[in-house]
């Protein structure tokens, strides 16, 4: 399966990741109330990141990293997207879990 979206048209995957700033009202509980709605998601997890910076040592804005698993199941980009108000663009396949793990 490509990773590629071509031609307008999202792919899908078992595993995507997107990321949501807090300026923009998420938190760590709305994200998993989202989340927790859709039994397609089999493990997901949560990373907030408040500490980085940028190239010349600004503070970024305080943003989650959301990676979510569906087991066997695919989902569509722009589906995902949607849960979260996000443009397809914004989520993406996972090449490999936070632990290390491979699922390409």
């Amino acid at each position: 399966m490509s990773d590629k979206k071509q031609n307008n048209q999202p792919c899908s995957a078992h595993q995507l990741e997107t990321i949501l700033y807090e300026n923009d009202g998420w938190d760590a509980d709305r994200i998993r109330t989202v989340i927790e709605s859709h039994s397609s998601v089999k493990y997901y997890i949560i990373a907030k990141h408040d500490k980085d910076v940028d190239g010349d040592g600004n503070p970024k804005p305080v943003h989650f990293h959301i990676y979510m698993h569906f087991g066997k199941t695919s989902w569509k980009y722009e589906d995902v997207a949607k849960w979260f108000g996000v443009s397809a663009e914004k989520v993406s396949k996972i090449r490999s879990d936070p632990h290390g793990t491979s699922y390409d």
